[in-house]
């Protein structure tokens, strides 16, 4: 496991980019202010890391889709799922992603 000033620093960087994902307006307009760009699949898979297992990129979107923000955490947040870091992880991840959304 990773220790947790790397987990901190990961999960500030997957909150800082769903949240700019999240906040496109200029790549198509969303008409609903309840609906965002989404990944559409945001798990770790998804996810690649330096050699210091630190985020360096986010991959797949092929699943990207309009829908509502929370959608993008449901994997990071499942406690029962092997591949992720589990869902206090999760949680950090969205904690961040809602102080971003507090400080507009």
């Amino acid at each position: 496991m990773l220790d947790k000033r790397i987990l901190f620093q990961n999960a500030e960087l997957m909150a800082k980019f769903l949240y700019r994902l999240h906040n496109v307006k200029d790549v198509f307009p969303v008409k609903r202010k309840d609906l965002v760009l989404l990944h559409g699949d945001f798990s770790l898979n998804h996810v690649l890391f330096n050699d210091k297992n630190v985020v360096c990129g986010i991959l797949d979107f092929a699943d990207s889709r309009v829908g509502k923000p929370l959608s993008d955490f449901s994997y990071l947040l499942d406690d029962e799922d092997d591949e992720e870091f589990g869902a206090d992880f999760g949680k950090t991840v969205l904690s961040i992603y809602k102080s971003y959304k507090n400080s507009d």
